[in-house]
Parts: C-alpha cells; structure tokens; sequence
C-alpha cells in the first residue's frame, strides 16, 4: 500500500491536470465567442468588407460601375435627401447635441499652429507651419473639388510617381458621385491620403443661413465617413473662397465639429507659372491645387521640382504636427446628429477691404438703409469691395472717426445705434 506522502503526490498531480484542462475548455470558449461576434470579417455600411481589393494599386474611375446605394439609418438622410439642393431651414434642424471634447487636432501647446485671430469664435486659420530651418524641409499640397473623374486620376497617378501625400479637399457631392467612392477610398486607406471638408454643394458660406451652413457642412463629413466606411476624423475646412476664411459662423460651426481650423494657402497656382510657384518654395508652406487644365500645366512641373530640392511632401495633419490617425474601428454615421447653431451669437469684429463674410452682409444692408450705399452698390452681396469702403469712409467721416474705410468695432457699435446719422 503506498505510503501517504506518495498518495498525497498523486493528488496534487491530478488536481493540477484537471486545473490545465478547466483552463484550456475556458480558452478555446472565449475564442468561439469572438469568432461568433466579430464574424470574421470588417463590415462596411452595407455589411461588405471595407478593406481594399489585394490589386487595387491605382485610382479607379469606375464610372460604368453602380455603386452601392447610400444608407445613413432611420434617423439620417437616405442618399437621396443627401443630394437634395433644397436644405431645410434652421429651425427644421435636429435638437442640439452637447458640445463635443476637443479632439487631439484642437490640442493646445503646438508650436507649428498659427494663432487664432482676436475676436470670438475663431479657430486658427492654416495658411502655413511655422516651422524653422532646423525643422525637416516640408510643404503639403492640396487639391480642391475633386470633381473631375480623369483629372482627378491623373493628379494622383503624377503624386504617386513623385511619392507626394495629397491633401484633399472634395464637396460632398464630388464624394457621392457615380464611381468615385472607391477611389476617395483608396486614396485614404491605402495611399494615406487626407480627406478635408469643402462643403457638400459647393455654395458660398457667407451668403447661407445659419441653418442651411451647419447642414452643408455637417453633411460633407458624414460623406466622407461614409465612403472610407469607418468614422473618419477632419481636421480642416476650406471655404469657397480664401477670403472667406475670416467668417465667424464658419469659425464657430467647425469649432462644434471638433475641426483644428480654417484652411487657407500660402500660394495657390492661379495666375502664376510653374516657375513662379517653384520660386515661392519655402519650409512649411501649403500649395492649393483644383481640376482645372491650368492647375494640371503647374501641378507636375511643380511637385518634380519641389521634390528634386529636397522637400518631404506630406498632409497638412503632418505639416502640422497634428494627431494623423483619422481613421476610426467602425462606422457610426447613423448615430450623429446634427449640430444646431441655436447658440450662436454674433459679435463685432474688424472688417476689411476684400473680406467676404456674412457680417459684411449685414454690414451693406445697414449702410444702404442709412442711404450710405445708393443703387447697385446698395445690394448686399458679402463682399467688402470699394463701394463698400467708400461709403465705410462717409459713415466714419459722419461720427467723427479716421475715415480709414475698415469698419472697426467701434465703427459698427456707432453704424448699428439707433441714433446712427443718416447719409446727407
């Protein structure tokens, strides 16, 4: 009979079987769970797999193709009212959400991120890095619409061969067109392109209601989301025209967004020669490109040329310094609401010559109810133009003020009083 030290042994051995064996069964279950949940596979808005075919290398126009139909939820527009023209008035919009955490773009304390102008509301506006000579050499190009099939493929195909990141900036609509989806998200999960926000329909900003801006806005980013099928994180927007950045309610709405700012340009090539660009290089400058035939005469002149002196082409989250994982685990677009500008609240701030902003809207109206602004010149168009500063001038010249022809705070305080002098 085995003594009790070897039965005591054989005990612990056998309880320490059956512990491995409890531990492998628990294993091997927790495994079938997540094989159940996940299926396998990512899915995509309509439950494809999102991931890029092994051959897709290149940009594909595929126009002859029907893509998938847009599907945002019961609670968002389907891809119909997506494309409608007619927006829905502000007090249409949906109930207002919290205000959103700052994202890692609109982290403070970055050196490379130009400073806010003064006044309320506004973000920083990205017309270039500061960056320093001790800073590796980069510019970023970007290209605007992105609404031209065969243009569009030709200027990724000429990036890629000089090994550029692109920044760019599609309408909603251009995102949404027949056999462009699967290109936009090609250029984002397999080149590392940037997709920016430039609207849904392309419309002037400042001539918007509130309502009709969040929505135009709003419903480019969730296009986007929804053609790289994961939430996809913007950092910029760029406004139908440059002068146009210094909006307030553009500021304020993309600040709701979570955006980092504005972005503008330091060089855009309209008017100027493939030399002229090249001559402007410098450290941290962004280049703005579009689908026209002119912008495809400069772009490969100039990114050879740029590359060949030894700068890093790269996106603007990179020139910048800021967060470059935009790209979310899953898609959620039929959870978000949309921001209201219900709480928006405009304040004075300096106008200036070739500003287009709603202020300077509002701005001319008051100008021509005080008979500042007679005929043509008195319909408001959103441009501070010369007529504009003219009648600026005449108003200050009326108060007593320097008749600069900028409409200062204080000039407005005094051009909005209800005692405000009539012209004459």
């Amino acid at each position: 009979m085995p003594s009790r030290e070897k039965r005591a042994m054989r005990r612990r051995r056998g309880y320490g079987v059956l512990s491995a064996l409890i531990v492998l069964l628990m294993l091997v279950a927790v495994a079938l769970v997540v094989i159940l949940v996940n299926g396998g596979v990512q899915q995509g808005p309509q439950g494809g797999d999102v991931a890029l075919r092994p051959d897709a290398t290149d940009f594909v126009d595929s126009r002859g193709a029907t893509p998938e139909p847009l599907v945002l939820g019961a609670d968002l527009q389907t891809a119909q009212a997506l494309r409608e023209s007619a927006e829905p008035s502000q007090t249409e919009a949906a109930e207002p959400v919290a205000e959103p955490e700052p994202t890692a773009a609109q982290s403070g304390g970055n050196r490379l991120v130009p400073e806010p102008l003064e006044g309320d509301y506004y973000l920083p506006i990205f017309d270039r890095a500061l960056r320093t000579p001790d800073d590796e050499m980069m510019i970023a190009i970007t290209v605007d619409d992105c609404n031209e099939p065969e243009v569009f493929s030709q200027i990724v195909e000429i990036a890629r061969r000089y090994d550029a990141m692109l920044t760019l900036f599609p309408t909603g609509e251009a995102l949404m067109s027949e056999g462009m989806a699967e290109g936009f998200r090609t250029c984002v999960l397999r080149y590392g392109y940037e997709l920016e926000n430039h609207s849904y329909s392309h419309k002037k900003e400042y001539q918007l209601s509130n309502g009709e801006l969040a929505l135009q806005l709003w419903k480019q980013s969730i296009a986007a989301s929804y053609v790289v099928g994961k939430d996809y994180e913007q950092h910029f927007y760029r406004p139908y025209f440059d002068n146009s950045k210094y909006d307030q309610r553009t500021h304020f709405f993309i600040n709701k967004l979570g955006y980092a700012g504005v972005a503008s340009y330091s060089y855009s090539y309209k008017g100027m020669t493939a030399e002229q660009l090249i001559d402007t290089l410098e450290n941290g400058n962004i280049y703005q490109f579009d689908m026209t035939e002119k912008s495809m005469e400069v772009f490969e002149t100039f990114i050879q040329e740029a590359s060949r002196k030894g700068y890093k082409l790269v996106t603007m989250n990179k020139l910048f310094g800021l967060n470059e994982d935009v790209v979310g685990d899953k898609l959620t677009i039929d959870q978000q609401t949309l921001p209201t500008m219900d709480d928006y609240v405009s304040t004075y701030y300096d106008l200036k010559l070739n500003y287009r902003t709603n202020a300077v809207y509002s701005l001319q109206a008051r100008l021509a109810e005080l008979g500042y602004l007679t005929d043509e010149a008195a319909k408001p168009d959103g441009l501070y133009g010369a007529n504009t500063s003219i009648a600026v001038s005449a108003f200050q010249a009326k108060i007593g003020e320097a008749a600069t022809g900028n409409a200062t705070v204080n000039t407005q305080e005094r051009l909005f009083a209800l005692n405000a002098p009539l012209a004459g």
